[in-house]
């Protein structure tokens, strides 16, 4: 997480940065600065608060540092599962890197487009509390992220390990096996 992109060997950004005109192109779709704005600078300073961030931490370090570790996941599991046809492939990863789509799941998308490759990629929101979902603690989930123009889902499909107590589920959620 420390140096970001600048940091890197031509090598290792050619390695995790394999589309360089889709990377920058990415942090202008719709949407995205909503996304950076809500998600990824208020983990900046969680990560910054626990001293997780080194001696010279900054927010400008952090967000280089974040969208390079998405676009380096997402490029490695896409790069993967290319050499192995008709492989299913689960990445285990961090909530804000699922959220919205704007993260590891957007880039792997971004990339079977540029690619004119059959792949598509679901989310899954494990255990999620009404902070992921930017709401309060007492609050029921919000599913989406409004943004000028539109809105963004939290995630494909929303996994709960235990039934979730009835005032996290928004109205409009559908829960399935719950007892009637």
């Amino acid at each position: 997480r420390k140096g970001g992109l600048q940091s890197l060997s031509q090598e290792e950004r050619n390695l995790y940065v394999a589309d360089k005109q889709g990377f920058i192109e990415y942090a202008k779709e719709p949407g995205f600065k909503d996304y950076v704005n809500q998600v990824v600078l208020p983990s900046y300073e969680f990560h910054a608060n626990m001293g997780l961030l080194g001696n010279d931490p900054s927010p400008a370090k952090f967000y280089s540092s974040r969208i390079l570790w998405d676009e380096g996941m997402g490029t490695l599991a896409f790069n993967y599962v290319q050499r192995k046809p008709g492989m299913t492939m689960v990445v285990l990863e961090g909530a804000d890197h699922v959220k919205y789509r704007r993260g590891t799941v957007g880039r792997m998308e971004r990339l079977a487009r540029t690619n004119n490759k059959d792949f598509r990629v679901k989310s899954v929101l494990l255990n999620p509390s009404p902070a992921d979902s930017l709401r309060p603690r007492d609050s029921p989930l919000s599913l989406e992220l409004a943004y000028e123009g539109g809105s963004m889902p939290l995630a494909d499909v929303v996994w709960f390990s235990a039934p979730p107590p009835d005032s996290l589920i928004p109205p409009s959620m559908v829960v399935r096996g719950a007892k009637q």
